[in-house]
């Protein structure tokens, strides 16, 4: 632990020392130089961004964004079917609830015999009645 801190006192003696030294230069310096010197010297995050960050962000877009289009449609592409499928699931529920309203005779307006069912099963009963074959409906009413 004694190792550690000497160190780091060391180093911030040698840090400031490294600072005093160049501070006199930088002291001596019109303003024209020294805009001068600052323009000529390259900038360190200037030169990771342009050598590192930008060119990962680049791969990292050309990657990542077709994946990110395909898991999109993808996804889209279920949703829709899942809709598709309980559309289909509340189609045919409502058929079902239609043919049970026509069975038991409620078809809108309150009529039994204005059902399709009962119509043809009055129809067949009519024909039996009558003698004529079951196949042919509505004769009986022409005969009569």
């Amino acid at each position: 632990m004694i190792f550690f801190s000497i160190l780091a006192v060391l180093s911030f003696v040698g840090v400031v020392a490294i600072i005093l030294r160049n501070l006199s230069l930088v002291r001596s310096l019109t303003e024209e130089e020294l805009a001068r010197a600052m323009a000529e010297r390259f900038s360190v995050r200037e030169e990771l961004l342009s050598r590192l960050l930008v060119p990962a962000c680049d791969r990292a877009h050309d990657y990542c964004v077709p994946k990110f289009y395909a898991f999109s449609e993808k996804t889209l592409r279920r949703f829709r079917i899942l809709v598709l499928k309980t559309e289909n699931k509340l189609q045919k529920v409502a058929d079902y609830l239609k043919g049970k309203r026509n069975l038991n005779g409620d078809s809108g307006n309150g009529s039994v015999k204005n059902s399709d069912y009962w119509r043809e099963i009055n129809e067949h009963q009519n024909n039996v009645k009558n003698g004529l074959p079951t196949g042919q409906a509505g004769s009986a009413v022409e005969n009569s």
